[in-house]
C-alpha cells in the first residue's frame, strides 16, 4: 500500500464509554480522507472496547486501515500512547484523548501546514468545551494564564525552551500537536518513566533538542474541561497520586536543574516553592491551600517581573 501522506489518528482510551463514540464520529467526518484509525485502550473495565469495536465494524470501510489495540491491564497514559503510536503506519500522526474531539478540518489543515512549511511537527489552537451546555466554552479562547499562544509561539527557540521550563500548570498545547512518525521514532517516543504524564517531558525534550515550535493559527480540536462535579476525589485516586508523583519527580530531576543551568535563578526559586505548595495541596485542607496559593501567585508575579527587568537590562548592554 502507498502510504504517501497517510495520516494515523490514534485515540487513547481508558474507561471512556461515555465519550468514545463522540470522538470516533469526529474522526469519521474529517475533510481529509487518507486516514488510518487506531484505538489504543489501556485495560478499560467498562464498555469502551465493546462500543469501539462495534463502531469500527460499521465504519471500517471509511478508512485506509483501522485497528483496535486493547491491552489486558492498565499500564498508564504514557505506555498507552506509545502502543498506539508504535502501531501507526502513516507519515504523520494525530494523537487525541477519547474525551476530546477533532474539528472536521483538523487533519487537512495540520497536514497542509506541515507540508507547505517542511515541518516535522506543529501545533494548533484548541477550543475548550464543557459537559455543562450552559457554559459557552466553545467560543472562548483559552485564557492567557493557562497558555498564552501568541506570547509563546512568537519567541525564538531558546526563549521557547525557557518559557516551557517556567510552566506551572498543565497546558493544552499537546492537544493541538501533530507529528511525523519519523520524528517520534528518532526521539524515542514518550518517556515511560513518567507513566501518568506523557506531555510535558516530551514537549520539553523536543525543545531541548533544538526544535522550534510553530503554530498553525487555526482551531483544530476541542479540549474537554471537566466541571467540578465531574472531578475525581484526588486524595483517593490512584491515577491522580501517580500524576502528582510524576510531576513532582520530573520538576525535581529535570526542570529545576535545567533552570539553574540556564541561569534562571528566580524561576528556580519559585519552582522549589511550587513543589512545596503541591505537597501542601496534597495533604492539607482547601482554606490553608488558598492562602498559600495567593501568596504563591504574588511571589510568582514578583519573580517574573524581576526576570523581565533583568532580561531587558541584559538587552540594553
Amino acid at each position: 500500500m502507498n502510504n504517501k501522506n497517510l495520516v494515523s489518528v490514534v485515540i487513547i482510551s481508558y474507561n471512556s464509554e461515555k465519550y468514545i463514540l463522540d470522538v470516533l464520529e469526529s474522526v469519521k467526518w474529517q475533510t481529509y480522507k487518507n486516514l488510518e484509525l487506531i484505538i489504543s485502550d489501556d485495560g478499560s473495565t467498562d464498555k469502551t472496547v465493546l462500543l469501539a469495536d462495534g463502531w469500527l465494524n460499521e465504519n471500517k470501510s471509511l478508512f485506509k486501515m483501522c485497528k483496535l489495540v486493547a491491552n489486558n491491564k492498565n499500564t498508564g497514559i504514557t505506555a498507552n500512547c506509545n502502543r498506539g503510536l508504535k502501531s501507526a503506519n502513516g507519515q504523520y500522526v494525530k494523537l487525541i484523548a477519547a474525551d476530546d474531539l477533532l474539528l472536521e478540518n483538523c487533519i487537512e489543515d495540520l497536514l497542509q501546514f506541515c507540508l507547505n512549511n517542511e515541518l516535522e511537527f506543529c501545533f494548533s489552537r484548541v477550543l475548550p468545551f464543557s459537559e455543562n451546555e450552559e457554559t459557552d466554552y466553545i467560543k472562548t479562547k483559552i485564557k492567557d494564564d493557562r497558555f498564552n499562544y501568541d506570547y509563546f509561539f512568537n519567541k525564538k527557540r531558546d526563549e521557547q525552551y525557557k518559557a516551557l521550563l517556567r510552566l506551572t500548570t498543565p497546558f493544552s498545547i499537546i492537544v493541538g500537536g501533530f507529528y511525523s512518525i519519523n520524528l517520534l521514532k528518532r526521539v524515542g517516543f514518550y518517556n515511560e518513566e513518567y507513566e501518568m504524564m506523557e506531555d510535558y517531558p516530551f514537549i520539553l525534550m523536543l525543545s531541548r533538542l533544538g526544535y522550534r515550535f510553530e503554530l498553525l493559527d487555526v482551531y483544530t480540536c476541542k479540549y474537554r474541561v471537566r466541571e467540578p462535579e465531574c472531578l475525581i476525589d484526588y486524595k483517593t485516586s490512584k491515577r491522580y497520586n501517580l500524576h502528582y508523583m510524576n510531576l513532582r519527580s520530573f520538576r525535581k530531576k529535570v526542570v529545576i536543574k535545567e533552570m539553574i543551568g540556564q541561569r534562571m535563578y528566580f524561576s528556580a526559586i519559585y519552582m522549589v516553592f511550587l513543589l512545596w505548595l503541591l505537597s501542601i495541596e496534597y495533604k492539607q485542607d482547601s482554606k490553608f491551600l488558598m492562602f498559600i496559593f495567593t501568596v504563591g501567585r504574588r511571589l510568582k508575579q514578583f519573580i517574573m517581573a524581576k526576570g523581565v527587568a533583568g532580561l531587558r537590562s541584559e538587552e540594553k548592554k
